[in-house]
């Protein structure tokens, strides 16, 4: 297949240690532009900033997938989605999002029934709340997209008979 410049390539912002999606902004560039990889090189080192600029790193991604990609942190993001728990006044699809992202970042590449528990498992979890994860299991909801349906729908519910309760007694 012959390449076709882009007439304007994707620039790349600056990276620092502490952004977690620059190995997939440089594989979107990448793509998008159609670079070589000279042309990656390029790009690469000359977004570097920072510690991360420090050293010579060269430009292959694995090698910057190994000293600043998530691989080493997955423990790390695991650990954290075990001791998360909603805040008082955070909304549940805040924290759903909270949840999924951790989740890529703890499992990167995984899949299949078992991760699919797991995740309704982990979100669950955050909502402290015993007697509505039976409630949304019950329903056996078969991603975590319909786990945070259900658990909408039934605080939804929940909201709105607590609601008429309270004004039937004033």
């Amino acid at each position: 297949m012959e390449r076709v410049p882009v007439s304007k390539p994707l620039k790349l912002e600056k990276y620092y240690l502490d952004k977690t999606t620059f190995i997939t902004k440089v594989v979107n560039a990448k793509k998008f532009s159609q670079w070589i990889e000279v042309e990656e090189c390029t790009w690469v080192r000359d977004t570097l900033e920072g510690s991360a600029a420090d050293g010579n790193w060269g430009c292959h991604l694995e090698t910057l997938k190994k000293r600043f990609g998530n691989a080493n942190r997955a423990e790390g993001y695991r650990a954290l989605l075990l001791t998360m728990r909603c805040q008082p006044g955070e909304t549940i699809q805040v924290m759903y999002t909270d949840i999924r992202r951790l989740l890529s970042l703890a499992f990167p590449g995984q899949g299949g029934d078992m991760f699919k528990f797991i995740n309704h498992n982990y979100f669950l979890s955050t909502l402290d709340d015993p007697a509505l994860q039976i409630r949304v299991l019950d329903q056996q909801p078969k991603s975590l997209d319909k786990c945070l349906v259900k658990v909408t729908q039934m605080e939804a519910f929940t909201n709105s008979v607590q609601s008429s309760t309270d004004h039937s007694v004033d």
